[in-house]
């Protein structure tokens, strides 16, 4: 019988407080363990919530209320959202067996779920990767159907997985030799909507060490992996770490940060973002066997609000180069180092042909402006006033995360915002010109949540009036 990790915390002590000193560049809320809804006497780990974040699956291990009873396996429950809370779960009876039943992903309409192992018998499931579609007619998930993964081998008796909602990403746990209960992260592709999934590639030595690497998940809007990994001096507790990818490879990470915010001394893993910014993950630090927890992901790019003038950002020169404010702290004092434009901050901007105005910083996958680039606006709208011979020319940018298609859209509504702020504000639409150019010219790097956090912004340049 093949089994995921689901209760390596059962053997679990206390352990004195982390030692890790790396900062976050994630934060995230106090983590609350959740009620009775969701947690029980029994173990309940692996949280996966629907694209919508209006329902939860999740695992439960030793519980009486399995189909193969308290010893018989492990099964898939779910849970539909009530307003802030939870309804009571329920079995999903139709999909499990007496078996290990184990749910690793989610389709984005929510009519497909995947699950770890495949089934030979009614009580028997062997390693592999299989799926459910959820019948309309019946309504009711059909039996999970057997998925091909090219050249799979698991040697050991646990492993894990995780299928993205595209149905395009499968991030592997597998042991690391045989009969090993340590394993290493790993990923394989699929072109067809998961029929067929490529053979699983190690993900590098950046993010598997020695120690045991598990529970993978992976944030398209950050562009970062998170997994938990155990610890030398006690393998039976485990942390939450994230690291950033660096490149278009599945081999280039950072270096991986312990997300300290949401780890104790105990067990923590299976870490699940939902698009809403809820962070759902299992943890033992109330008791031997882990229940889920909920926090909150405060900022998804805490760097938005907090962007450094760096030289980029505090140039005011020609077309050349660019003129950009992360934020209105300018004053009188950074102005005349700069340009010796401004006398005061709340005056209307000099205008200087062809200067380019950044406004950086935009959450992610959002075309509001923020509070803090409202002084900016204003001058310029001043400015535009005060001088009626000049147009304006205003770009929007996105990251590059997502489709093209998508992000040329939503950097087409980024510069809609800008203009309607001058619309409002009296300026003629004869003199604004507005564009969006998706992610096709980025000002900063996408390997980082910093640069991410730079290219998605708006660009606004005074020219003249021919």
């Amino acid at each position: 019988m093949t089994f995921f990790k689901p209760f390596l915390s059962v053997f679990a002590v206390f352990l004195s407080a982390l030692l890790l000193g790396q900062s976050d560049s994630f934060k995230f809320g106090k983590p609350i363990v959740m009620d009775s809804s969701i947690n029980s006497s029994a173990e309940e780990t692996n949280p996966i919530m629907t694209t919508d974040g209006q329902g939860m699956f999740f695992v439960r291990t030793l519980s009486g209320e399995n189909i193969g009873g308290l010893y018989g396996g492990q099964d898939v429950w779910y849970s539909d959202k009530k307003g802030d809370s939870f309804k009571k779960a329920e079995n999903l009876a139709e999909i499990n067996n007496h078996g290990n039943n184990v749910i690793v992903g989610v389709s984005k309409n929510g009519r497909r779920l995947y699950f770890l192992n495949q089934r030979t018998r009614k009580s028997k499931n062997k390693a592999g990767l299989s799926r459910s579609d959820y019948n309309l007619q019946a309504k009711a998930w059909n039996r999970p159907q057997p998925v091909n993964v090219n050249d799979l081998e698991v040697l050991g008796e646990f492993y894990g997985c995780f299928i993205d909602k595209n149905e395009q990403l499968a991030l592997w746990s597998l042991p690391k030799k045989t009969n090993s209960d340590d394993c290493d992260l790993y990923v394989s592709f699929s072109s067809d909507k998961g029929e067929n999934w490529s053979r699983p590639i190690y993900m590098g030595d950046i993010i598997n060490s020695e120690n045991d690497e598990m529970s993978p998940f992976f944030d398209e809007k950050t562009n970062c992996l998170f997994f938990s990994r155990n610890r030398k001096d006690n393998p039976a507790d485990y942390d939450i770490y994230y690291t950033s990818k660096l490149s278009d490879s599945w081999t280039s990470w950072s270096k991986p940060i312990n997300v300290k915010q949401l780890n104790s001394p105990k067990f923590d893993a299976y870490l699940y973002i939902d698009s809403l910014g809820n962070a759902y993950f299992s943890s033992n630090r109330n008791d031997s066997l882990s229940d889920i927890f909920k926090s909150r992901v405060l900022t998804l790019d805490s760097v938005t609000d907090t962007l450094p003038l760096d030289e980029d950002t505090t140039e005011m020169v020609s077309q050349t180069s660019k003129m950009a404010f992360s934020s209105d702290s300018m004053n009188a004092e950074s102005a005349t180092k700069l340009n010796k434009s401004y006398t005061d901050s709340n005056q209307p901007i000099a205008p200087i042909i062809d200067t380019v105005y950044r406004l950086v910083g935009f959450d992610f996958d959002k075309s509001k402006i923020k509070p803090n680039h409202n002084n900016t606006l204003k001058r310029l709208s001043d400015s535009l006033i005060e001088n009626p011979d000049l147009k304006l020319e205003i770009t929007g940018h996105t990251d590059s995360t997502g489709p093209s298609a998508y992000n040329l859209i939503l950097s087409e509504n980024r510069a809609k915002a800008a203009v309607n702020y001058f619309l409002r504000n009296g300026i003629s639409s004869s003199r604004i010109e507005a564009i969006g150019k998706g992610e096709e010219l980025p000002f900063a790097t996408n390997s980082t949540i910093e640069g991410r956090a730079k290219n998605r912004r708006v660009e606004i340049k005074l020219s003249q009036i021919k």
